[in-house]
Order: structure tokens, then C-alpha cells, then sequence
């Protein structure tokens, strides 16, 4: 199945993601639960948001990239970069997000 979107073709996998992406019912859900999350990083390094880091991190388990160190084959992924905006967080910062989340949050 491919869909067409201004001319870019898709795949079944990228169409599902701006799909789900496209949900704003979830959106303010994950944007609500990011809000939450106590952020305990230098706000002066700080690139990528809580939300986006939320969000890249359950697309690439929706994707079925189960690891962080998946995102270094995900990295060029057009549509992926596209729904979240910019370029991808790195494979040490996602790492860094899931281990900060406390049981407490």
C-alpha cells in the first residue's frame, strides 16, 4: 500500500506514523504526560524537547526499533525527521530521557 502526499510517496509504515502523528487526541495526551516529567537537564544544552523526545521514542517502538541505538539506522529517515520536526535525538540523549523518568513521574 502507498499513499501519495504532496507528491512523496510513502510507504505503509510512514502513512501509519502521520497517521498516529496526526491524532491530536493522543498528541495532548503525550504533550500532558511530557509535561510532567521533571526535565533535570542544563537548560542551556537543552535541543531537544520532552514532548519530542516522548514522541521519537514511541515511533520508533511503533516502528518496531525496540533499542535506542536503533535511531543511528533511523537517523535519514525522511518521514520520521519530517514528523518530528527536525533532525532525530541521538542515540545517548534517548538513553539519557528514558533512564531520568523516575517511578515517582
Amino acid at each position: 500500500m502507498t499513499a501519495y502526499i504532496k507528491t512523496h510517496a510513502l510507504s505503509h509504515v510512514s502513512l501509519y506514523i502521520l497517521l498516529i502523528h496526526r491524532w491530536k487526541r493522543l498528541n495532548r495526551y503525550l504533550k500532558a504526560f511530557s509535561d510532567k516529567l521533571v526535565d533535570r537537564r542544563d537548560q542551556t544544552q537543552v535541543v531537544h524537547s520532552k514532548y519530542k523526545l516522548l514522541l521519537q521514542r514511541i515511533y520508533q517502538l511503533m516502528l518496531g526499533y525496540g533499542d535506542c541505538n536503533d535511531v543511528e539506522r533511523l537517523k535519514d529517515d525522511g518521514d520520521l525527521c519530517h514528523v518530528l520536526g527536525g533532525d532525530l535525538a541521538s542515540q545517548p540523549t534517548l538513553s539519557r530521557f528514558e533512564n531520568a523518568v523516575t517511578f515517582r513521574e
